[in-house]
């Protein structure tokens, strides 16, 4: 009977531990899509910091609901890649086949040497067994290198725009010598670009000259043969899936998922087209609004500000006074309001800063920051830019980008509205708030 009571005892401990666990999970998932996906706040707050959120928004809770926005979109469009048989369409996935083999190999390496030698075997952890088997896979002492091939390499590759893309060009335009026989077959020309192309970047060289060519081609050789292994394995669906954990990965699907559907959707314009968007957009893209950028010195305290002004005074150049100086633009709204240019920051010198001529300087300057309390600025104007309306010609060098990124926005609103209209989403404001709280 005592037997029965402690076994019931430790079930329902048992299941009282579980509950709890599953209440705390539960109380931590801040976003679901479907019944698969799910995002906890400790995601979300990797998310927050990797992607600098924290930094361009002042409001916390803003930072993470955009970050949280951006977070589910994201997922949504690896989604829909799958769904729309995106990763069989070999033009756009040749354009990220580099990455995806770099990191094939790496799945390679986790399956087969950690998962199998987490402890040391015979005196070598599982990257040193991993990095002996990977160096026997070719045999040095049969390699016969073409000196001939390897002088032409080098001397393209002392121009730096060789390593850029022009090397497809050259290459195939040149006789197709031999760079290099082993006991697996031979490396020439055109296998040098798909080297180049798919295998691993010739950024690897860390110099240029044939001894790192050498090093570089045995190393792509044998990345190239732990690719195929890992193929044979079926690797790829490890690391190539809508819910892969591969950071390069996720974020190289979401890239070409918005060259397949958004980029594509861009109109071509023609010069009329650019001529009707520039008068649509006229009075508000195409307005200039008045800006100053000034360099400024800031002091906590107003005699050190008050020494530097007087340097100033006896002659001494702006930018070759003791004090460290800053760059600042503030910029003036139609309604006269103004702002900190391309910056959160408060516009402290905002105003005194308007009140200058080009190159003149003035100080010190008292403002009241609720960080710092109160601070003297010396500061000099560098530069204005007068309120004026922009004539075609004036901007005729930047509309075809702005006709673009219009155009970019707009279909990336459109195609955001339809992905969350199409999954079915919960979104714990709750948690969030609790969290951040």
């Amino acid at each position: 009977m005592k037997l029965m009571k402690l076994l019931l005892i430790l079930m329902v401990s048992v299941f009282l531990i579980g509950c709890a666990e599953h209440s705390k999970e539960t109380q931590n998932i801040v976003a679901e899509i479907g019944d698969d996906v799910k995002f906890t706040f400790d995601d979300l707050q990797k998310y927050v910091i990797d992607w600098q959120y924290h930094i361009r928004y002042k409001d916390r809770r803003e930072a993470y609901r955009e970050a949280l926005d951006a977070m589910v979109t994201n997922q949504l469009k690896r989604n829909d890649f799958f769904e729309r048989g995106l990763d069989q369409e070999d033009h756009l996935i040749q354009s990220i086949r580099r990455i995806i083999n770099e990191e094939m190999v790496a799945e390679y390496y986790k399956t087969q040497y950690v998962r199998k030698y987490n402890n040391e075997d015979e005196g070598m952890s599982s990257i040193e067994r991993f990095e002996k088997d990977k160096k026997e896979l070719i045999d040095e002492d049969k390699l016969i290198w073409n000196n001939k091939a390897l002088n032409e390499l080098f001397k393209w590759s002392e121009n730096p725009v060789f390593f850029r893309g022009e090397y497809r060009d050259i290459l195939q335009k040149t006789d197709n010598l031999v760079i290099l026989k082993y006991d697996r077959g031979v490396v020439d020309y055109q296998e040098c670009i798909r080297f180049f192309d798919d295998v691993l970047s010739p950024e690897k060289l860390s110099k240029i000259n044939e001894e790192e060519f050498k090093k570089y081609f045995l190393e792509a050789l044998r990345t190239d043969i732990i690719v195929k292994k890992a193929e044979e394995l079926d690797l790829l669906k490890n690391i190539f899936n809508p819910k892969t954990n591969n950071v390069a990965i996720r974020n190289q699907i979401v890239y070409l998922y918005n060259v397949a559907v958004i980029d594509s959707q861009i109109p071509v314009p023609t010069d009329e087209m650019l001529h009707l968007f520039y008068q649509q957009y006229k009075d508000s893209l195409y307005y200039q609004l008045n800006r100053i950028h000034i360099y400024a010195m800031i002091f906590p305290e107003e005699e050190k500000a008050n020494e530097i002004m007087q340097e100033i005074r006896n002659g001494i150049p702006f930018e070759e006074t003791t004090g460290r100086w800053f760059v600042r633009s503030f910029i003036r709204d139609r309604d006269g309001r103004i702002r900190s240019y391309l910056s959160p920051e408060e516009p402290f010198l905002g105003e005194r800063s308007f009140q200058l001529r080009l190159n003149e300087t003035t100080g010190p300057v008292k403002y009241y920051d609720a960080k710092k309390e109160a601070q003297y600025a010396i500061i000099k104007c560098v530069n204005i830019i007068p309120e004026k309306q922009l004539l075609f010609d004036d901007v005729k060098d930047t509309i075809l980008e702005d006709f673009k990124g219009y155009h970019r926005e707009k279909k990336r609103q459109e195609v955001k509205d339809r992905l969350w209209k199409q999954y079915d989403i919960k979104i714990y404001e709750d948690i969030i708030s609790k969290r951040i709280n």
